[in-house]
């Protein structure tokens, strides 16, 4: 009873360590794994209880989903299919090991001597299998597209079934050595077979994660341009107001002598005519960008400042500006917004007439979330947030270009800098 829980417990540590490989958990390590431990102390018990090796394989197949389910962040989809995997990995492990005593001992497996030594290579055996497997695993979203799983769910199911009818058809029988090394060979199929498999469905899920990345970022861009298209029309509706009023109050300040008329009129002249040059570089869309942030910081209250000593970005097409200085001001100005001092600068400069330099500067006062050196959205739903900076890589390495971003904690500003070459 001792060396079973014993048993129990390394089963415990090696489903726990795979389980934090490849999902985020909903609370903490120590949760998730008092969790998997109260969850396998019942898979134990019931093994005590009924010893019914089916019921017990049922139970461990239960136990695993709803682990991986209920304690770390992973779709239904997810958490069925890495379950069946560990479920498969167990029988492998065992299989193998078993099987493989036998060969060399001539006996039936059930009335080996040597069945705790078999357990402890077996979860040796187990722990390695699992290593491999999250090795090859990704960190996996809440992805609901259950096409590509169904199909490859079928060949670990069959193959627990194919494992436990040669166990139990085998269990009281010595066998002899060519049909103890055939069902060891079917054994390596079957693991290799798994291993296939498991790494089709990874490479499908990390696919689909892509695929969706790059569908929220089209529609974000293709909302971004619609928006600017609308804005754009709203400037050139606000020029022509503005041409017509600047008219109007000329023709009034010739109808009049009164020194006072004059003047208010002169004052309202000046505003006309800021109204009628909103451009500030030789950029349309680029204008329209900027005089959306100009908006939007000034309801935010940010100070937003402009520094264009360049012509425009030519080299560059209306998609990807739309969608890169979206991005990049999106990120400053929710920064700015949480900061103290309040402020956004933009810079358009060349570089030694071989780059267009993009800067935007802005307040910032806490340090910007990493992951491996990698800027990571600070937002809760990660996975509908944070493809804004790999937009911005995107859009980069497209004109074979160079980003920098730096934190100056002293001044709490953070400065995100792109160089782009201008012979494309």
């Amino acid at each position: 009873m001792a060396f079973l829980a014993t048993i129990y417990f390394i089963e415990i540590i090696i489903v726990f360590l795979f389980a934090k490989s490849i999902y985020e958990p909903k609370f903490n390590h120590l949760i998730s794994f008092l969790g998997t431990l109260i969850a396998y102390s019942l898979l134990f018990i019931v093994n005590v209880v009924f010893k019914l090796e089916v019921l017990n394989i049922l139970f461990m197949l239960l136990i695993n989903i709803l682990v991986l389910k209920l304690l770390y962040k992973s779709s239904l989809k997810s958490s069925l299919f890495h379950g069946l995997a560990l479920m498969i990995s167990v029988f492998i492990s065992e299989f193998t090991v078993v099987y493989f005593s036998s060969l060399i001992i001539k006996e039936s497996y059930m009335s080996s001597d040597n069945l705790h030594l078999q357990s402890l290579i077996s979860m040796l055996l187990f722990f390695l299998i699992t290593r491999v497997l999250a090795r090859l695993s990704i960190k996996e979203s809440n992805g609901a597209a259950w096409g590509t799983w169904v199909g490859l769910a079928v060949l670990p199911f069959s193959s627990a079934v194919v494992l436990f009818a040669f166990r139990f058809a085998t269990k009281s029988i010595a066998l002899q050595t060519v049909e103890s090394i055939c069902i060891l060979i079917a054994s390596i199929v079957l693991f290799l077979a798994n291993v296939i498999a498991y790494v089709i469905y990874e490479r499908a899920e990390l696919n689909t994660q892509k695929l969706m990345e790059l569908e929220l970022a089209n529609q974000k861009n293709e909302i971004d341009m619609q928006y600017l298209n609308l804005i754009e029309k709203k400037n050139q509706s606000m020029q022509v107001m503005a041409h017509d009023y600047k008219n109007h109050f000329i023709t009034i300040a010739s109808m009049t002598d009164s020194v006072e008329v004059k003047e208010y009129i002169n004052g309202l002249l000046g505003e006309t005519s800021r109204l009628d040059n909103m451009g500030k570089t030789q950029n349309r869309l680029l204008d329209v960008i900027l005089s959306k942030y100009t908006a939007v910081c000034e309801e935010k209250d940010i100070a937003f400042e402009i520094d264009v000593v360049t012509d425009n970005l030519a080299i560059m097409n209306n998609n990807d500006i739309s969608s890169l200085f979206n991005n990049l001001l999106d990120n400053a100005v929710e920064s700015a917004g949480k900061s103290k001092d309040k402020k956004v600068l933009v810079q358009i400069t060349n570089v030694m007439n071989s780059y267009r330099k993009i800067a935007v500067i802005n307040s910032c006062d806490t340090p910007p979330n990493t992951k491996n050196g990698e800027l990571v959205t600070s937002k809760e739903n990660k996975d509908a947030h944070g493809f804004g900076t790999k937009s911005i890589k995107k859009i980069v390495n497209k004109y074979d270009g160079e980003l920098d971003w730096e934190f100056d904690e002293n001044a709490k500003v953070f400065k995100f800098t792109i160089l782009i070459p201008i012979n494309q």
